[in-house]
């Protein structure tokens, strides 16, 4: 369909217009919002219940990776639904159709 990324970007601009660069935009920046908050929150949480069962109040760097490998673990799971319909939208477009409306039309339609 493409000759490459330049070929693409051109192709996309004449034939749909600029806005149609942004296409999924709205989903990824819906989920990092949710998912920044849920990392810090599961990460300052972890810490906290790990500092009050082991009585120490300096965390190792051991303890450190693995409380952060937890939370991204949680706040990836927690987020996982918007990722999905962010990528649902994508290839839908990549496709040449447009199966979602919007990022809410999409996940009531994953829902379903």
């Amino acid at each position: 369909m493409y000759d490459g990324i330049l070929d693409a970007f051109l192709k996309i601009l004449q034939k749909e217009g600029p806005a149609e660069l942004y296409r999924g935009l709205a989903p990824s920046l819906i989920g990092v919002i949710p998912y920044a908050g849920t990392n810090y929150f599961a990460y300052y949480t972890l810490r906290k219940v790990y500092r009050k069962i082991s009585k120490e109040e300096k965390i190792g760097n051991i303890e450190t990776l693995l409380i952060g490998s937890l939370a991204g673990a949680i706040s990836s799971s927690a987020t996982f639904l918007l990722e999905v319909a962010r990528k649902h939208m994508q290839v839908g477009a990549l496709h040449g159709r447009q199966v979602y409306k919007n990022v809410v039309h999409a996940l009531a339609s994953m829902l379903e």
